[in-house]
């Protein structure tokens, strides 16, 4: 029978059940060979109900896929557009990300590994991400400037201003993205690896005037130090400034 079959996989289940009958202990053989002793047990129980017939594995039809054919030229267009743009708060498709998309969109439940594995064989793979490099543009700003002018009219000496604060590393971790073969995704970002940035800023639209401070923490004293310059920046003005929860 082993000669039949190509491959050593059925020659060495034959030789360790031959080792059972020599009157070997399960234990020596399950551990001579690397396997577990579930999978002897049901091999012996196999053969006994079986006869020789037992000892050869048949192949077991597996579930039918619920994503039929015609359902994925629709989901590789989905795939297109950002996770976003379908209501889920990733900037990238991943596993979860598109087990969520199947069950909302298309009624399939998948665990997070399949849907990675459908990732798999549509085409996609993780590669890790670069670094695009984007410049503002002044006519995009001007635009913006325009629009907000029409919202409110404020007294002469008035100003509207916003003022938030962030601070981030200058060099981020990549990580990896599921991308169609044979692409690499781009993150957009400065050209600043070198630190951590804190950063307090403020904008007062309506006047097209903006400023920006780099300091050493984000607490008390900075906030107080970037109203200074503010107050300094736009002498002669009644502020209207809002702020988010700044404690």
């Amino acid at each position: 029978m082993a000669e039949e079959f190509p491959g050593a996989r059925l020659g060495i289940k034959i030789a360790i059940l031959m080792l059972l009958l020599d009157g070997n202990r399960p234990t020596f053989v399950a551990r001579l060979f690397s396997i577990g002793r579930m999978s002897l047990t049901r091999w012996v129980h196999r053969l006994n109900r079986q006869g020789v017939a037992g000892v050869v594995e048949k192949s077991r039809p597996s579930r039918p896929t619920q994503l039929t054919s015609g359902l994925r030229p629709e989901l590789l267009a989905d795939l297109q557009c950002s996770p976003e743009q379908h209501g889920l708060p990733r900037a990238a498709w991943d596993g979860a990300t598109l087990a969520v998309l199947l069950r909302r969109r298309y009624g399939v439940s998948l665990k997070i590994r399949q849907a990675q594995n459908l990732l798999h064989r549509l085409g996609y793979r993780l590669t890790r991400a670069g670094y695009p490099y984007l410049q503002a543009k002044a006519e995009d700003a001007e635009k913006f400037r325009r629009r907000l002018k029409k919202l409110r009219h404020l007294g002469p000496r008035d100003v509207l201003v916003f003022e938030d604060k962030t601070g981030f590393s200058k060099h981020p971790r990549l990580s990896r993205l599921w991308t169609p073969c044979g692409q690499r995704a781009r993150i957009p970002t400065r050209n600043e690896h070198r630190q951590r940035l804190n950063v307090f800023g403020w904008v007062a639209p309506l006047l097209g005037r903006h400023g920006m401070m780099h300091l050493a923490k984000r607490n008390t004293r900075a906030f107080l130090a970037l109203l200074r310059r503010l107050r300094h920046s736009l002498r002669g003005k009644t502020i209207h400034l809002y702020v988010d929860r700044a404690p």
